[in-house]
């Protein structure tokens, strides 16, 4: 998807108003990864714009990537990470399922998810400093889901603590459960995890 051409010229004018100088007419048009970017800019992102080889092609509507675009990111250092805490999981807990449900969300969907109130919290999907904006965080689905009795919100809660003390063994920050009281946090479907400095 390309933005719409934009026609620039520019005129430099002395102190009294008069054209010194006039340069010709250009059109300029953005590209997608351009298109991402001015989001960020928009949006006023905490962590600043990410560089333009930041974006790698990524299929939309993919757990890699609930954006908007055909573009995003995935830091690989982050990446490998979550694959070490993947091995450990299965490792000690081989009967439960491992999901991740999203890595990379652009400014505008991070917003949508934000305003809609679909989870997070303050370093995750609610606020200008979502890593998922980077492409390093993740959130991973607990189980069981769906939860349709209060043993399965037990067993899923259980899940959440388990996983979230193991992703805080290996350094990941791991944001911690919302409160009753309404404070900002993941709900019991997810644990939110990421490990970044943008």
């Amino acid at each position: 998807m390309e933005g719409a051409p934009l026609r620039i010229s520019a005129q430099a004018t002395d102190y009294n108003g008069n054209t010194v100088q006039s340069s010709d007419t250009v059109t300029l048009r953005q590209d997608e990864i351009d298109t991402i970017r001015e989001e960020y800019i928009e949006f006023n992102v905490a962590h600043g714009v990410p560089t333009y080889d930041k974006f790698t092609p990524i299929p939309r509507d993919t757990k890699e990537n609930r954006g908007d675009f055909a573009y995003g990111i995935l830091d690989p250092t982050f990446v490998a990470k979550l694959a070490q805490l993947q091995a450990a999981w299965l490792a000690k807990h081989g009967n439960f399922p491992w999901q991740i449900n999203v890595y990379y969300r652009d400014p505008v969907h991070n917003k949508y998810h934000a305003d809609n109130n679909v989870g997070g919290g303050p370093s995750s999907g609610t606020d200008s400093a979502s890593r998922h904006m980077y492409g390093c965080a993740a959130d991973i689905q607990t189980f069981p889901a769906p939860r349709n009795t209060a043993a399965d919100t037990a067993a899923a809660l259980r899940f959440h603590k388990a996983l979230s003390a193991l992703a805080d063994s290996m350094h990941f920050n791991v944001e911690p459960l919302k409160a009753s009281n309404g404070k900002l946090g993941s709900g019991v479907g997810h644990v939110h995890v990421h490990s970044c400095t943008p």
